[in-house]
């Protein structure tokens, strides 16, 4: 007996051991040869990042576990992932391994965390379908099915997400974290499948959606007959939310097509049924809740699935005067009447029409109801609707437990009728869209993330007839802004429909507009770097930003008695605004501001993260004191203007981003700007630069300067201000001045007075001496001055030695010129005398040569005597003045 123990212990050591072993010996080999069946026989190539072979966990069955795997297809999908998962694992027979011959018999598989998407192309090609790929080598459907085959007894999908999208008929359906699990025994012809299913369900169809992530449950047993392919509905209960359905008939697949005939119905009637549809993330909870009539839902869907046909279907949802309460609410709704119907008579996709026979409801005294059709969904849906009665969106939340931040107020009235195709709407037809009658909100309240504060419609009236929609009226508020507004709407119905852009054209008015009651909060973290570099006070504090809605195509006249911006005020605003794409572009723009009128005209763009403006900008007699004080702008631009008392004028053309408060970015300025100061007195004591200077230059006396009529030009880039060369003339001194300044109010500028040199005190005075007292008077002399350092902190360097050693050059080089003006002077006299003797000499010895301006002395003397006196006289002359120079 011992013996016989220790060989059997022997041999399942041995076993074991082999189960160990073996799928390290055929792990290899089993990969490729898995790999090389695939990818050999389908338009596809499967990867994974692991494989691993286990004999024990599943014995006497092999477990073949895929970690992290992907299927992708071919053309026409090529590149689509078809399935893709974090694990597959598979049971098979173990000698399948060690013979690793085909077909390959899978009994069992578990798929987890999946992704399956199932597509169909317009052309009606389906991605999974490899018969009907335009590859080169066709897939055969016997060869496939000889590769594989399935023996299955039990499977498992969870936590997987399932898409199916039909791009010909627009459909989109999606189930999102599948948890679904079955045992049966698909190696019988005929056996039972036990499923259960629950997931979330999002049904979309040609841009409507008809359910979303509504909870699904469904426990199954269904009847299989494999050698006709039938799959019946033996027992079951489907829940979609907490709305039991039970389901009876049968599926049955053919080669070219698949047979339906199903027949499904609520298993109660309550009117409790109607509330269990609507999505849990509305309601709240059910329990305690009074209700009153009845709610069916009972449908029929049967015929044949291909290409061309769909089932008939006759879905009839409907209710007859109910109600309910919820226990905790003041509220109820009564009178509730529903009768809708889903039908396709035909089985053609384009015959499915909706009947909205009545569906209307009553809270206290306000009734409400909806008639008309929806036809011809699949190909231009054709829409006939009626609304008629009062909705108080306010007294919503005492009827039903809405979220709690879902804030609802107003009173929407309408009495009209809309009837359209899709196909007007999206081609902007509005001339075939047949609208009538009216409708209004009032007193509606609007809680967001789109306006700081509640945006408050007290008052909207919109009248709808064949010709266009027009807003009759529009009065709103929000936060200490007030709107009122008239005009076309041209879209309203894809704007109500479809969220598309609101197009219209319309008259603005505002009494106050508050910039600040737009500022929309954001949840930033930490500053903009570039911002930390940026001096405190022209940096963005607030974490707020204006935002354009992105709905808006509208075109604006707008007036507004008083708008405030920041710490502005304008007023008497009147202009033009073309709103589309989160940008406005305003034009004709007016308004008077800090005593003066301010004119513009350019764009604003909220459309990226950082919003953008170009903008051409006047300011006409503006007080210099009040445009410094209000506008961070100028004085950026004009450190030194807070010295000034006066009038300015000015135009900008600039471009750059904003801040989140919606003031310029300086570092990003660029641009040019003409500044003209029409009058201005200064007061020095009020800005350090212009103290200082007036103190190390006494003979300034900035007190006394009256500025009138300059002009100087600045240029932006980078951000700096480079200032152009300017001149003025004061009194006896002229001044010229250039240079720039930065972003931190780093200045480097370079200043020239020309002045009286008297001005450079007793050293110029002592220079000025050695000239006569007018030429001392009007000697000028050029002082340089360099201006550095921040505005809070100037540094001026007063160039005096420059100027006392100019002055001392031109001193010298004037006394030089002086100098030989003296000798040149003698130098010429000195010749004019000699001319003179030597004329009277010549004049002497020629007798003939007389000056015809001479008069005779003696008129008694003949000609004769004259000439010998003459001559005489003119020899005893040129020999004595010889004697005397020896």
């Amino acid at each position: 007996m011992k013996k016989v123990l220790k060989i059997t212990g022997i041999a399942l050591a041995v076993l074991l051991l082999l189960l160990i072993l073996t799928p390290f010996i055929f792990k290899s080999s089993l990969e490729k040869l898995l790999k090389k069946t695939i990818n050999e026989h389908a338009p596809v190539t499967v990867e994974w990042n692991k494989l691993d072979i286990s004999l024990i966990r599943s014995f006497p069955k092999s477990t073949i576990s895929l970690s992290d795997f992907s299927v992708v297809t071919h053309a026409p999908f090529e590149g689509d992932t078809l399935a893709s998962g974090k694990k597959l694992r598979l049971e098979m027979g173990i000698m399948q391994l060690i013979k690793q011959e085909t077909p390959l018999t899978i009994d069992a598989f578990e798929l987890d965390g999946g992704l399956i998407q199932i597509k169909t192309d317009k052309e009606g090609r389906a991605n999974y379908d490899f018969s009907t790929t335009d590859t080169e080598e066709t897939v055969e459907t016997d060869e496939l099915d000889s590769d594989f085959s399935l023996a299955l007894t039990k499977y498992a999908i969870t936590n997987t997400d399932i898409h199916y999208w039909d791009e010909k008929s627009g459909i989109f359906l999606s189930l999102n974290e599948v948890q679904h699990t079955g045992k049966g025994d698909f190696s019988m012809v005929e056996s039972e499948l036990d499923t259960h299913t629950q997931t979330t369900v999002s049904f979309t169809m040609e841009g409507t959606k008809y359910l979303n992530q509504h909870l699904v449950t469904l426990d199954a047993v269904i009847g299989m007959d494999l050698n006709q392919m039938r799959f019946s509905f033996l027992e079951n209960e489907a829940k979609i939310n907490d709305l039991a359905l039970i389901f009876e008939g049968y599926v049955q697949l053919f080669d070219e097509y698949t047979d339906v005939a199903i027949n499904f119905n609520t298993p109660s009637s309550d009117f409790k049924n109607f509330l269990q549809v609507i999505p849990q993330d509305y309601l709240q909870h059910l329990e305690g809740v009074q209700t009153t009539g009845n709610f069916e839902v009972q449908g029929k869907i049967e015929g044949k699935v291909d290409d061309t046909y769909i089932p008939r279907m006759d879905i009839q949802v409907s209710s007859n005067n109910a109600s309910f309460n919820y226990p905790d609410l003041p509220k109820s709704m009564e009178d509730i009447f529903i009768d809708i119907a889903l039908k396709n008579e035909t089985g053609l996709i384009k015959d499915m029409f909706l009947e909205i026979g009545t569906a209307r409801f009553r809270i206290d005294n306000n009734k409400f109801g909806i008639t008309g059709s929806v036809h011809n969904f699949m190909e231009n849906a054709l829409v006939d609707l009626n609304l008629n009665g009062t909705l108080n969106l306010g007294e919503l939340k005492e009827v039903l437990p809405l979220e709690d931040n879902l804030e609802l107020a107003g009173v929407f009235k309408a009495d009209m009728q809309m009837k359209f195709d899709m196909e007007s709407i999206e081609k902007e037809r509005y001339d075939r869209v047949v609208s009538r009658g009216n409708a209004s909100l009032s007193d509606f309240v609007y809680s967001g993330d789109a306006f700081k504060n509640d945006f408050h419609i007290t008052n909207t009236q919109v009248s709808f007839n064949p010709q266009n929609i027009r807003l009759e009226s529009f009065n709103a508020l929000t936060g200490k802004t007030d709107l009122k507004a008239n005009g076309n709407i041209e879209n309203f119905i894809p704007f109500i429909m479809n969220g598309k852009e609101l197009k219209g054209r319309f008259t603005l008015h505002s009494d106050s507009f508050h910039l600040d009651d737009f500022m929309v909060e954001e949840d930033t973290t930490e500053t903009d770097k570039e911002e930390k570099n940026v001096d405190k006070s022209l940096a963005a504090t607030k974490n707020e930003t204006f935002k354009i809605p992105s709905f808006l195509d509208v075109a604006l006249n707008f007036d507004a008695d008083e708008v405030f911006y920041d710490n502005l005020v304008l007023r008497n605003i009147k202009g033009t605004v073309a709103i589309a794409d989160e940008k406005a572009s305003i034009s004709n723009f007016q308004s008077d501001l800090l005593g003066g009128l301010l004119a513009l005209s350019g764009d604003v763009s909220t459309a990226d993260s950082t919003p953008k403006f170009n903008m051409d900008i006047g300011l006409q007699k503006v007080k210099i004191e009040e445009t410094f004080k209000n506008l961070d702008f100028i004085r950026f631009i004009a450190p030194i203007a807070n010295a000034f008392e006066g009038l300015l004028d000015t135009q900008f053309t600039l471009s750059g981003d904003l801040s989140n408060d919606f003031t310029p970015k300086m570092e990003t300025l660029k641009g040019n700007a003409l500044l003209d100061i029409l009058s201005a007195k200064v007061h020095p004591s009020d800005n350090p630069l212009v103290s200082q200077l007036n103190n190390k230059l006494e003979f300034l006396n900035l007190n006394e300067l009256q500025l009138k009529d300059i002009h100087t030009k600045v240029q932006f880039d980078n951000g700096e201000i480079q200032m152009q060369p300017l001149e003025y003339q004061w009194k006896d001194m002229k001044i010229s001045l250039d240079g720039k300044h930065s972003l931190t109010n780093q200045m480097q500028y370079n200043a020239n007075l020309d002045i009286p040199a008297k001005y450079l005190g007793k050293e110029a005075v002592q220079l000025l001496n050695r000239l006569s007292p007018e030429e001392a008077e009007e000697k000028h002399v050029v002082l340089p001055i360099q201006i550095s350092g921040s505005g809070v902190k100037p540094q001026v360097k007063i160039d005096t030695k420059a100027a006392i050693t100019a002055l001392t050059a031109d001193i010298i080089d004037h006394q030089k010129d002086k100098a030989k003006e003296k000798i040149d002077e003698k130098k010429e006299e000195l010749e004019d005398k000699l001319k003179d003797e030597a004329k009277k000499h010549l004049d002497g010895l020629f007798p003939g040569r007389k000056d015809k301006d001479s008069v005779p002395t003696d008129s008694t003397k003949t000609k004769k005597e004259k000439t010998e006196d003459k001559i005489k006289e003119g020899l005893k002359d040129l020999f004595g003045k010889g004697k005397n120079k020896e």
